[in-house]
């Protein structure tokens, strides 16, 4: 019996270091392509941070009790390509929400000078056939555009101190990825790779389940998190 439990430990010991290992010359080779300088950066960071090959041991571990998932170096390189592209995707988009107040602002105003534009329009008129032949470019452009729902989808992500919408939209995105592979959330790895990828040290994993238990972008909650609140 103990002879058993001391060749577990030993395999155990032995599949750490391979799954460390191999996430490490995972990333080594991601920088040997062409990168971009801010991908390059993270890929650097990920290489200096001695907790990088942790997580991706403790994500290997957990996707194999899951569902016995085997994660080798095809599915390492491809993790490390989504982490990069939602560290993009997440600055992306809150630049966007911070930029939809003024883009809305800007649209009101040039709304207005239309309808002042077509109110004089419509006065300056000497017939209706005049009129008709004024408005009849204004309606085909007006029957070209798309339908405008009254539900569209506005960011309630409003903080943005010290880049905190980017971060938060990133974890939700890398909350959801490690919940497919694994069946399970794990935010402390994931405030592991927030820190990594924004280049913070105070990400906690309670911020991150925050992060996933608030309401998305539609204003819904996350279907996957519906019955976890609080949890």
């Amino acid at each position: 019996m103990i002879v058993a439990q001391c060749a577990r430990m030993a395999d155990r010991g032995r599949r750490r270091t391979s799954a460390e290992a191999l996430f490490k010359a995972t990333l080594e080779a991601c920088l040997r392509g062409e990168r971009a300088a801010g991908e390059r950066r993270v890929i650097e960071r990920w290489l200096a941070d001695p907790r990088g090959g942790e997580v991706w041991r403790k994500i290997a571990a957990a996707a194999e009790r899951h569902d016995g998932a085997l994660l080798g170096t095809a599915e390492a390189a491809l993790f490390t390509e989504h982490v990069l592209r939602a560290r993009k995707a997440a600055e992306l988009v809150s630049k966007l929400a911070a930029d939809t107040p003024r883009i809305q602002a800007e649209l009101a105003a040039d709304f207005a000078k239309y309808k002042r534009s077509l109110a004089r329009m419509i006065e300056g008129a000497q017939s209706p056939l005049q009129l008709a032949f004024m408005l009849a470019p204004i309606t085909k452009v007006l029957r070209r555009a798309p339908p405008r729902s009254s539900s569209a989808p506005t960011p309630i992500i409003r903080s943005d101190r010290s880049g905190a919408r980017a971060r938060t939209i990133f974890m939700r995105d890398i909350s959801n990825i490690t919940h497919d592979l694994t069946g399970c959330w794990l935010d402390a790895e994931v405030a592991m790779l927030t820190d990594i990828a924004f280049d913070q040290q105070d990400v906690s994993a309670d911020a991150v389940r925050k992060a996933r238990h608030r309401a998305d972008l539609t204003g819904h909650l996350n279907p996957r998190n519906r019955n976890r609140v609080g949890r």
